[in-house]
């Protein structure tokens, strides 16, 4: 039987985790395939985005996660709630699909899924935290949108925290949010300019993440006032905003989690992997001595 492929695709990837950690689940699973990165800088996604179909699946990261849609025949009920993917899978169809080529020979059914919030409700639950709480998050993008989306649709608070110059694209993301439910409790602010306190603090921007290992999203005294920080960066393992919090005896936990969550998801997707919690809880100590 041929061997699958599979990959990451995003901007920049120098310092991911993803293909370890996948060669490990297949590992696990006894499935012949291997993964890799692929970085593509965003000028070069049009003309890059065509071969991935090639493959038998790959994962999205940012900033890729809504630019890849226009490419898909479809997605998931979890990828069109979130509106974000990082997950796609590549199958052959039948022209009865609907999905055929031109000239009616088929082609590759291109099928989008989030994998994501399989690993933000590990982690969640990791931190023993509720989606109702008062929760800030850092960040506009993808990821904090289907963060966001999920809170409010349990009926918690949501704050989108950007720095000034991003303010246009918190304040879009928080007219899409009010969307969901009739009173949503949804709003923007800038970064500098909160002093509340709030139960959950979650990064869902790379402020934090290799090289530039010494920024925190939050001030100190925002810190001080959360009861939980959430950091979905893993690499460093301990961030500049994870070190601050736990040194201020906060509940802290880093992206690892979510990432073995997701990918667990993601290959579950792709051909029905099956694995335990003792597994994937292992694995995540496995990759924190790698790192």
């Amino acid at each position: 039987m041929e061997k699958k492929r599979y990959a990451v695709i995003g901007h920049p990837l120098e310092h991911t985790l993803s293909p370890v950690l996948h060669q490990k689940l297949f590992a696990l699973t006894g499935v012949d395939a291997e993964y890799t990165a692929i970085p593509i800088k965003p000028e070069e996604f049009a003309q890059k985005a065509g071969p991935l179909f090639e493959l038998d699946g790959f994962n999205v990261t940012m900033p890729y996660k809504q630019r890849i849609i226009p490419y898909l025949d479809g997605m998931t009920e979890e990828a069109m709630r979130f509106e974000a993917v990082n997950t796609v899978s590549v199958e052959e169809c039948a022209v009865a699909d609907g999905l055929a080529t031109i000239n009616g020979s088929t082609r590759p059914k291109r099928l989008g899924h989030n994998t994501d919030i399989a690993g933000v409700i590990k982690s969640f639950e990791l931190l023993n935290t509720s989606f109702t709480g008062n929760i800030c998050i850092a960040g506009a993008g993808a990821t904090a949108g289907m963060l966001a989306t999920q809170i409010v649709l349990k009926g918690g608070s949501v704050t989108i925290a950007v720095r000034q110059g991003s303010l246009q694209k918190g304040e879009a993301l928080v007219h899409s949010l009010k969307r969901l439910s009739a009173e949503p409790k949804v709003r923007t602010a800038v970064l500098n300019t909160l002093d509340e306190p709030f139960d959950l603090l979650i990064n869902a921007t790379p402020c934090g993440m290799y090289p530039n290992i010494d920024e925190c999203p939050f001030s100190d005294n925002l810190i001080a006032k959360t009861k939980a920080v959430f950091d979905e960066i893993y690499n460093p393992v301990q961030t500049a905003l994870c070190e601050k919090a736990s040194l201020m005896g906060k509940r802290v936990l880093n992206g690892l989690p979510m990432l073995v969550w997701q990918a667990a998801e993601a290959q579950q997707f792709w051909y029905h992997a099956v694995f335990s919690e003792k597994e994937l809880l292992e694995t995540v100590d496995e990759l924190r001595f790698i790192l």
